[in-house]
């Protein structure tokens, strides 16, 4: 039980320093949204650029025409804790643990609005996978995505 126990300590050790990575790179694939207050469904393309380096995330919702995009800078706050941040101002808090973030964010965007989102991203080496609730417009989403082939 103890070689067990030091064993698991000694691999928390050596990923700590992947606790607070995001899944950098680009992401492209389809989300499938479902409106709580009729059960309407709609599939959209998606795509996420992120970059840890810079620490931002972009999110392209929908067509080139008629779509929209979010963009979110982050901080790497305390242990495993991460501060996001819309357009300068704060936009809510969350946390990363090895291949999995949550967040909660409450923030105004320019062209939607004051909005309120509680979201998780899941990822390993191929696949992204988000889902979530904004609660400002009641509905619940979960994003597929994976890497561009090249």
């Amino acid at each position: 039980m103890r070689l067990f126990t030091a064993a698991f300590f000694m691999s928390l050790i050596v990923s700590s320093n992947s606790l607070h990575a995001m899944p950098a790179g680009t992401w492209v694939g389809s989300g499938n949204m479902i409106i709580l207050k009729n059960g309407e469904r709609m599939r959209y393309p998606v795509s996420y650029a992120i970059d840890d380096a810079k620490k931002t995330v972009i999110a392209k919702y929908g067509a080139d025409e008629g779509g929209f995009s979010l963009k979110f800078e982050y901080k790497h706050a305390a242990r495993q804790m991460v501060e996001f941040f819309v357009e300068g101002r704060p936009g809510g808090t969350g946390y990363c643990m090895v291949s999995s973030c949550h967040f909660d964010l409450d923030f105004s965007d320019p062209e939607m609005g004051q909005n309120r989102i509680s979201s998780t991203f899941t990822w390993n080496k191929d696949q992204l996978i988000v889902n979530g609730h904004s609660f400002t417009d009641e509905f619940i989403y979960e994003d597929i995505l994976a890497r561009p082939r090249k």
